[in-house]
């Protein structure tokens, strides 16, 4: 640039914007990037998250799927009636006998003190029952093909509670249309195991023939 030559007349600007030119607005003013809902709704109400790859649906009721691709993780149908497919979240206290879930399902207990939050990039559940405040935050991340969970519990009273946290979800590694076809064949397949060095719990399904690449 420095040995450009100057230009020997200056450029112009051939068409000239008129001051008569019409304003309009680009688009409508934005609407709330958030939706607050409970469990009472008519059809159930989505949230879609993923990254390109990894993709998740979820209700306002807690239920829903995972899948990887077209390799669904857990087992999911379209049951508006039932709808007990996804995973959730129980929640115990010692010294009582009956659990209950921290989302609308599956126990399907309808609660005043029960709201779901849709984010732009997030799904959470709130609920309130016999003075414990628990909460489940639901995010696909936008770098790595995982979803992450994040459960929250608080007491709100002054005394020491000891609470059981167990999660539970169905498991299919396998398409949609597979596992439906044949569910039962499909679960003979499937294997899990405990790994105490890494807390947690490694599923995989077994292959069938030397063709099938390993899902885990």
């Amino acid at each position: 640039l420095l040995f450009e030559r100057i230009p020997p007349k200056p450029s112009t600007l051939l068409h000239l914007p008129s001051d008569l030119a019409a304003i309009r607005p680009v688009s409508e003013p934005a609407e709330p990037s958030y939706r607050i809902l409970d469990e009472e709704t008519i059809t159930p109400r989505i949230q879609l998250l993923g990254n390109g790859n990894y993709s998740l649906m979820i209700t306002n009721a807690g239920s829903g799927y995972s899948r990887w691709r077209d390799i669904e993780i857990g087992r999911w149908r379209s049951d508006a009636t039932r709808d007990p497919w996804g995973m959730f979240f129980y929640v115990r206290e010692e010294g009582r006998l009956e659990p209950w879930s921290i989302t609308h399902q599956p126990s399907g207990v309808q609660d005043s003190g029960y709201s779901v939050i849709y984010g732009p990039d997030r799904a959470e559940f709130h609920r309130t029952r016999d003075g414990i405040e628990a909460q489940v935050e639901v995010i696909v991340s936008p770098e790595d093909d995982a979803e992450i969970r994040r459960v929250t519990l608080s007491t709100q009273s002054p005394r020491d509670r000891l609470i059981e946290l167990t999660s539970a979800m169905e498991l299919s590694l396998a398409r949609h249309e597979a596992d439906r076809a044949h569910p039962g064949f499909n679960k003979l397949f499937i294997q899990t195991e405990a790994r105490p060095d890494l807390q947690a719990v490694i599923a995989w399904r077994r292959s069938r023939s030397p063709s099938d690449s390993p899902v885990w």
